[in-house]
Protein backbone atom coordinates (compact mmCIF):
# COMPACT_ATOMS: atom_id res chain seq x y z
CA UNK A 1 0.00 0.00 0.00
CA UNK A 2 1.41 3.29 -1.16
CA UNK A 3 1.49 6.37 1.02
CA UNK A 4 -1.82 8.02 -0.43
CA UNK A 5 -3.91 5.31 -0.31
CA UNK A 6 -2.62 4.96 3.46
CA UNK A 7 -3.18 8.76 4.17
CA UNK A 8 -6.43 8.70 2.83
CA UNK A 9 -7.45 5.55 5.15
CA UNK A 10 -6.27 7.62 8.37
CA UNK A 11 -7.75 10.69 7.43
CA UNK A 12 -10.79 9.09 7.11
CA UNK A 13 -11.14 8.00 10.29
CA UNK A 14 -10.77 11.47 11.57
CA UNK A 15 -8.52 10.15 14.74
CA UNK A 16 -5.30 10.95 13.43
CA UNK A 17 -3.32 14.58 12.48
CA UNK A 18 -0.55 15.34 11.20
CA UNK A 19 1.58 15.89 14.20
CA UNK A 20 0.50 12.98 15.74
CA UNK A 21 1.36 10.72 13.02
CA UNK A 22 4.73 12.57 12.72
CA UNK A 23 5.08 11.47 16.38
CA UNK A 24 5.22 7.87 15.35
CA UNK A 25 8.48 6.37 14.28
CA UNK A 26 5.97 4.37 11.83
CA UNK A 27 5.48 5.71 8.03
CA UNK A 28 2.02 6.12 7.39
CA UNK A 29 1.24 2.69 5.20
CA UNK A 30 2.78 0.92 7.78
CA UNK A 31 0.82 1.87 10.19
CA UNK A 32 -1.95 0.69 8.00
CA UNK A 33 0.23 -2.74 7.48
CA UNK A 34 0.60 -3.41 10.97
CA UNK A 35 -2.92 -4.20 11.28
CA UNK A 36 -5.53 -3.88 14.45
CA UNK A 37 -2.59 -5.15 16.77
CA UNK A 38 -0.88 -1.68 16.59
CA UNK A 39 -4.31 0.36 16.01
CA UNK A 40 -5.20 -1.12 19.69
CA UNK A 41 -1.77 0.19 20.82
CA UNK A 42 -2.69 3.68 19.28
CA UNK A 43 -6.20 3.77 21.11
CA UNK A 44 -8.08 3.47 18.21
CA UNK A 45 -11.77 2.11 18.71
CA UNK A 46 -13.39 -0.01 17.96
CA UNK A 47 -15.59 1.70 15.37
CA UNK A 48 -12.65 2.98 13.73
CA UNK A 49 -11.09 -0.93 13.58
CA UNK A 50 -13.75 -1.82 12.26
CA UNK A 51 -13.70 0.56 9.46
CA UNK A 52 -10.19 0.28 8.37
CA UNK A 53 -10.63 -3.26 8.24
CA UNK A 54 -13.86 -2.75 6.28
CA UNK A 55 -12.25 0.07 4.11
CA UNK A 56 -8.70 -1.91 3.51
CA UNK A 57 -10.80 -5.16 1.95
CA UNK A 58 -13.55 -3.20 0.15
CA UNK A 59 -10.52 -0.97 -1.68
CA UNK A 60 -12.19 2.14 -0.34
CA UNK A 61 -9.03 4.33 -1.17
CA UNK A 62 -8.41 3.18 -4.30
CA UNK A 63 -12.01 4.07 -5.76
CA UNK A 64 -11.49 7.78 -3.53
CA UNK A 65 -8.66 8.12 -5.80
CA UNK A 66 -10.73 7.38 -8.85
CA UNK A 67 -13.28 9.43 -8.04
CA UNK A 68 -11.49 12.20 -6.82
CA UNK A 69 -9.43 11.59 -10.59
CA UNK A 70 -12.94 11.95 -12.93
CA UNK A 71 -14.10 14.94 -10.59
CA UNK A 72 -10.82 16.61 -11.20
CA UNK A 73 -10.08 16.86 -7.30
CA UNK A 74 -6.78 17.33 -6.09
CA UNK A 75 -5.11 15.41 -3.24
CA UNK A 76 -2.86 17.57 -1.32
CA UNK A 77 -0.66 15.61 1.65
CA UNK A 78 0.91 16.66 4.58
CA UNK A 79 4.54 17.43 4.08
CA UNK A 80 3.88 17.98 -0.09
CA UNK A 81 4.98 21.44 -1.25
CA UNK A 82 1.49 22.41 -2.11
CA UNK A 83 0.26 21.69 1.39
CA UNK A 84 -0.42 25.13 2.65
CA UNK A 85 2.69 26.32 5.20
CA UNK A 86 0.33 28.31 7.37
CA UNK A 87 -1.98 25.43 8.29
CA UNK A 88 1.51 23.83 9.80
CA UNK A 89 0.61 26.14 13.01
CA UNK A 90 -2.21 24.30 13.98
CA UNK A 91 -1.95 21.90 16.80
CA UNK A 92 -4.01 19.47 15.08
CA UNK A 93 -3.59 20.23 11.33
CA UNK A 94 -5.45 18.02 8.64
CA UNK A 95 -3.41 14.89 7.22
CA UNK A 96 -4.22 15.58 3.56
CA UNK A 97 -6.88 18.37 2.21
CA UNK A 98 -9.54 17.65 -1.16
CA UNK A 99 -8.81 21.09 -3.23
CA UNK A 100 -11.35 21.70 -6.14
CA UNK A 101 -10.94 24.29 -8.60
CA UNK A 102 -7.91 26.29 -10.68
CA UNK A 103 -5.96 27.65 -7.81
CA UNK A 104 -4.36 25.69 -4.90
CA UNK A 105 -4.71 27.29 -1.64
CA UNK A 106 -2.21 29.22 0.12
CA UNK A 107 -3.45 32.11 2.12
CA UNK A 108 -5.24 35.19 2.97
CA UNK A 109 -7.20 37.06 4.96
CA UNK A 110 -10.52 35.16 6.54
CA UNK A 111 -13.74 36.77 6.99
CA UNK A 112 -16.19 35.21 8.65
CA UNK A 113 -19.81 35.77 10.77
CA UNK A 114 -23.11 34.25 11.73
CA UNK A 115 -25.31 32.59 8.93
CA UNK A 116 -28.40 34.93 10.04
CA UNK A 117 -26.55 38.25 9.55
CA UNK A 118 -28.39 41.25 8.63
CA UNK A 119 -28.64 43.44 5.56
CA UNK A 120 -26.17 45.53 7.11
CA UNK A 121 -23.84 43.14 8.03
CA UNK A 122 -24.04 41.27 4.48
CA UNK A 123 -23.40 45.08 2.96
CA UNK A 124 -19.90 45.58 4.80
CA UNK A 125 -18.80 41.84 4.53
CA UNK A 126 -19.33 42.01 0.89
CA UNK A 127 -17.26 45.33 0.87
CA UNK A 128 -14.83 44.00 2.44
CA UNK A 129 -14.33 40.92 0.49
CA UNK A 130 -14.06 43.68 -2.29
CA UNK A 131 -11.54 45.60 -0.98
CA UNK A 132 -9.36 42.44 0.01
CA UNK A 133 -9.97 40.90 -3.69
CA UNK A 134 -8.90 44.31 -5.37
CA UNK A 135 -6.50 44.29 -3.23
CA UNK A 136 -5.09 41.46 -4.33
CA UNK A 137 -5.30 39.24 -1.64
CA UNK A 138 -7.35 35.92 -1.41
CA UNK A 139 -10.22 35.79 0.74
CA UNK A 140 -10.74 32.32 3.08
CA UNK A 141 -14.24 31.94 4.38
CA UNK A 142 -16.47 29.13 4.97
CA UNK A 143 -18.43 29.06 1.96
CA UNK A 144 -21.57 29.39 4.63
CA UNK A 145 -25.00 31.55 3.90
CA UNK A 146 -24.53 34.91 5.51
CA UNK A 147 -21.69 36.72 6.16
CA UNK A 148 -19.47 34.06 4.74
CA UNK A 149 -21.24 33.99 0.87
CA UNK A 150 -21.32 37.70 1.53
CA UNK A 151 -17.30 38.28 1.59
CA UNK A 152 -16.73 35.42 -1.22
CA UNK A 153 -19.23 37.24 -3.39
CA UNK A 154 -17.92 40.78 -2.85
CA UNK A 155 -14.43 39.70 -3.53
CA UNK A 156 -15.36 37.37 -6.93
CA UNK A 157 -16.99 40.87 -7.88
CA UNK A 158 -13.80 42.67 -7.95
CA UNK A 159 -11.82 39.98 -9.39
CA UNK A 160 -10.12 38.40 -6.39
CA UNK A 161 -9.70 35.07 -5.77
CA UNK A 162 -11.01 32.93 -2.83
CA UNK A 163 -11.24 29.75 -0.94
CA UNK A 164 -14.32 28.08 0.90
CA UNK A 165 -13.00 25.98 3.47
CA UNK A 166 -16.04 23.48 3.47
CA UNK A 167 -17.54 21.35 6.71
CA UNK A 168 -18.71 18.44 3.84
CA UNK A 169 -16.83 16.91 0.99
CA UNK A 170 -15.71 19.39 -1.40
CA UNK A 171 -18.18 17.36 -3.88
CA UNK A 172 -21.40 18.28 -1.75
CA UNK A 173 -22.78 21.53 -2.13
CA UNK A 174 -24.31 22.95 1.51
CA UNK A 175 -26.52 24.46 1.34
CA UNK A 176 -27.83 23.60 -2.07
CA UNK A 177 -28.75 27.18 -3.22
CA UNK A 178 -24.84 27.75 -3.00
CA UNK A 179 -24.07 25.44 -6.35
CA UNK A 180 -24.10 28.94 -8.37
CA UNK A 181 -21.52 30.65 -5.79
CA UNK A 182 -19.26 27.17 -5.09
CA UNK A 183 -19.20 27.00 -8.90
CA UNK A 184 -17.70 30.65 -9.15
CA UNK A 185 -15.28 30.45 -5.81
CA UNK A 186 -14.05 27.19 -8.73
CA UNK A 187 -13.43 29.16 -11.65
CA UNK A 188 -11.34 31.67 -9.14
CA UNK A 189 -10.19 29.69 -6.33
CA UNK A 190 -11.00 26.48 -4.77
CA UNK A 191 -13.11 25.12 -2.42
CA UNK A 192 -11.36 22.82 0.28
CA UNK A 193 -12.17 20.00 2.89
CA UNK A 194 -10.61 17.49 5.16
CA UNK A 195 -13.54 15.39 4.56
CA UNK A 196 -14.00 12.88 2.39
CA UNK A 197 -15.71 12.94 -0.78
CA UNK A 198 -19.72 12.43 0.17
CA UNK A 199 -19.42 14.01 3.39
CA UNK A 200 -22.74 15.36 4.44
CA UNK A 201 -23.00 17.97 6.62
CA UNK A 202 -23.12 17.25 10.29
CA UNK A 203 -22.87 19.93 13.26
CA UNK A 204 -19.72 18.50 14.19
CA UNK A 205 -17.84 19.16 11.34
CA UNK A 206 -18.24 22.68 11.26
CA UNK A 207 -16.51 23.79 14.10
CA UNK A 208 -14.13 21.61 13.19
CA UNK A 209 -13.44 23.03 9.93
CA UNK A 210 -12.94 26.55 11.68
CA UNK A 211 -9.63 25.41 12.60
CA UNK A 212 -8.44 25.30 8.94
CA UNK A 213 -10.00 28.97 8.07
CA UNK A 214 -8.14 30.37 11.01
CA UNK A 215 -5.05 28.60 9.92
CA UNK A 216 -4.89 29.80 6.46
CA UNK A 217 -5.44 33.65 7.24
CA UNK A 218 -2.91 35.97 8.12
CA UNK A 219 -5.52 37.70 9.78
CA UNK A 220 -9.24 37.22 10.42
CA UNK A 221 -11.96 39.67 10.26
CA UNK A 222 -15.42 39.04 12.63
CA UNK A 223 -18.47 41.15 11.16
CA UNK A 224 -21.52 39.86 12.95
CA UNK A 225 -21.42 36.99 15.10
CA UNK A 226 -23.01 36.14 18.26
CA UNK A 227 -21.08 35.34 21.41
CA UNK A 228 -21.95 31.18 20.93
CA UNK A 229 -20.73 31.21 16.86
CA UNK A 230 -19.02 29.33 15.08
CA UNK A 231 -17.09 32.69 14.35
CA UNK A 232 -16.19 32.94 17.92
CA UNK A 233 -14.85 29.43 17.73
CA UNK A 234 -12.84 30.40 14.65
CA UNK A 235 -11.43 34.18 16.41
CA UNK A 236 -10.42 31.97 19.47
CA UNK A 237 -8.22 29.76 17.18
CA UNK A 238 -6.79 32.66 15.51
CA UNK A 239 -6.01 34.39 18.57
CA UNK A 240 -4.37 31.63 20.20
CA UNK A 241 -2.52 31.09 16.41
CA UNK A 242 -1.07 34.66 16.72
CA UNK A 243 -3.06 36.41 14.16
CA UNK A 244 -4.25 39.59 13.82
CA UNK A 245 -8.42 39.29 14.87
CA UNK A 246 -10.73 42.51 13.19
CA UNK A 247 -13.95 43.03 14.22
CA UNK A 248 -16.76 45.19 12.82
CA UNK A 249 -18.57 47.35 15.67
CA UNK A 250 -22.06 46.82 16.28
CA UNK A 251 -24.92 48.44 18.42
CA UNK A 252 -24.93 47.43 21.88
CA UNK A 253 -28.28 46.14 21.68
CA UNK A 254 -28.11 42.83 18.70
CA UNK A 255 -27.45 39.69 19.26
CA UNK A 256 -25.20 40.00 16.38
CA UNK A 257 -23.35 41.84 17.55
CA UNK A 258 -22.37 40.54 20.97
CA UNK A 259 -19.34 38.70 19.60
CA UNK A 260 -17.64 41.48 17.46
CA UNK A 261 -18.22 43.90 20.40
CA UNK A 262 -16.85 41.80 23.23
CA UNK A 263 -13.46 41.05 20.91
CA UNK A 264 -13.07 44.51 20.45
CA UNK A 265 -13.80 44.52 24.29
CA UNK A 266 -10.52 42.04 24.63
CA UNK A 267 -8.15 43.89 22.58
CA UNK A 268 -8.81 42.91 18.52
CA UNK A 269 -8.47 45.42 15.94
CA UNK A 270 -11.40 47.80 14.67
CA UNK A 271 -12.53 47.63 11.69
CA UNK A 272 -14.18 51.02 12.01
CA UNK A 273 -13.38 52.31 7.57
CA UNK A 274 -12.80 49.98 4.83
CA UNK A 275 -10.41 52.54 3.41
CA UNK A 276 -8.20 52.61 6.42
CA UNK A 277 -8.08 48.95 6.98
CA UNK A 278 -6.84 49.00 2.92
CA UNK A 279 -4.01 50.71 4.26
CA UNK A 280 -2.98 48.30 7.02
CA UNK A 281 -2.10 45.39 4.51
CA UNK A 282 -0.68 47.14 1.83
CA UNK A 283 3.10 46.65 4.18
CA UNK A 284 1.80 42.99 4.13
CA UNK A 285 2.01 40.62 0.92
CA UNK A 286 -0.72 38.68 1.81
CA UNK A 287 -0.40 36.61 -1.40
CA UNK A 288 -2.60 33.69 -3.13
CA UNK A 289 -0.74 31.26 -4.67
CA UNK A 290 -1.24 31.58 -8.53
CA UNK A 291 -1.58 35.19 -8.45
CA UNK A 292 0.55 37.07 -10.52
CA UNK A 293 2.96 38.74 -7.51
CA UNK A 294 6.86 38.29 -7.74
CA UNK A 295 8.85 36.78 -10.32
CA UNK A 296 12.19 35.33 -10.31
CA UNK A 297 14.00 36.52 -7.82
CA UNK A 298 16.68 34.48 -8.59
CA UNK A 299 17.74 36.60 -11.42
CA UNK A 300 17.68 40.08 -9.33
CA UNK A 301 18.33 39.25 -6.09
CA UNK A 302 21.65 38.57 -7.35
CA UNK A 303 23.50 40.26 -3.99
CA UNK A 304 21.78 37.31 -1.84
CA UNK A 305 22.29 34.07 -1.12
CA UNK A 306 19.59 30.62 -1.92
CA UNK A 307 18.80 30.77 1.80
CA UNK A 308 17.95 34.67 2.17
CA UNK A 309 15.92 34.34 -1.18
CA UNK A 310 14.07 31.81 0.15
CA UNK A 311 13.04 33.65 2.94
CA UNK A 312 12.74 36.76 1.28
CA UNK A 313 9.98 34.84 -0.94
CA UNK A 314 8.18 33.19 2.11
CA UNK A 315 7.23 36.27 3.67
CA UNK A 316 6.57 37.84 0.78
CA UNK A 317 3.81 34.88 0.06
CA UNK A 318 2.92 34.45 3.70
CA UNK A 319 3.28 37.78 4.95
CA UNK A 320 4.51 38.21 8.75
CA UNK A 321 6.15 35.60 10.87
CA UNK A 322 7.23 34.06 13.40
CA UNK A 323 11.33 32.43 13.35
CA UNK A 324 9.96 29.06 13.50
CA UNK A 325 7.20 29.31 11.16
CA UNK A 326 10.02 30.70 8.42
CA UNK A 327 12.04 27.42 9.39
CA UNK A 328 9.43 25.06 9.03
CA UNK A 329 8.64 26.78 6.08
CA UNK A 330 12.02 26.77 4.31
CA UNK A 331 12.93 23.48 5.88
CA UNK A 332 16.22 25.61 7.96
CA UNK A 333 16.57 25.62 11.49
CA UNK A 334 15.78 28.45 13.27
CA UNK A 335 19.43 29.33 13.75
CA UNK A 336 20.09 29.43 10.35
CA UNK A 337 16.92 31.87 9.84
CA UNK A 338 18.16 34.25 12.40
CA UNK A 339 21.51 34.96 11.01
CA UNK A 340 20.15 34.96 7.26
CA UNK A 341 17.14 37.34 8.60
CA UNK A 342 20.04 39.46 10.40
CA UNK A 343 21.46 39.83 6.76
CA UNK A 344 18.44 40.74 5.23
CA UNK A 345 17.67 43.63 7.94
CA UNK A 346 20.31 44.79 7.06
CA UNK A 347 19.98 45.31 3.61
CA UNK A 348 16.81 46.71 4.23
CA UNK A 349 14.18 43.89 2.89
CA UNK A 350 12.79 42.60 6.26
CA UNK A 351 11.61 44.38 9.55
CA UNK A 352 10.70 42.86 12.34
CA UNK A 353 7.08 43.54 12.49
CA UNK A 354 6.07 42.38 16.21
CA UNK A 355 7.42 40.35 19.41
CA UNK A 356 9.42 37.41 17.34
CA UNK A 357 7.33 38.03 14.07
CA UNK A 358 9.03 39.40 10.86
CA UNK A 359 7.95 40.87 7.62
CA UNK A 360 9.18 41.36 4.15
CA UNK A 361 10.07 45.07 3.46
CA UNK A 362 7.43 46.85 0.76
CA UNK A 363 10.58 49.10 0.18
CA UNK A 364 12.48 45.97 -1.25
CA UNK A 365 9.78 44.80 -3.31
CA UNK A 366 8.90 48.36 -4.77
CA UNK A 367 12.86 48.42 -5.46
CA UNK A 368 12.85 45.20 -6.98
CA UNK A 369 10.00 46.14 -9.38
CA UNK A 370 11.56 49.03 -10.77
Amino acid sequence: MDELKALLLLNATGVLTAKLLLGSPLRPEEVIREGQKLWKCMGFSERVINFLDMAIKDGWAEREIERCNVLGIKLITWGSNEYPAPLRDLGDPPLLLYASGTKLPSGGIGVVGTRRCSAYGRKVAALIGEVIGSSGIGVVSGGALGIDAAAHEGCLDSGGMTVAVLGTGVDVVYPSSHRWLFEKIKEKGALISEYPLGTKARPWAFPRRNRIISGLSDRLVIVEAPLKSGAMITAKIALELGREVWAVPGRITEENSRGTNALIADGAHVLYDVDAFRETFREHQLLFEGMDVVVSRERTLTNFSKKQIKIYEFLCKYGEQTVDNIAGGCKMSAAEVLQELGFLSLEGMVFPSGPGRWSASPRGLMAEKR
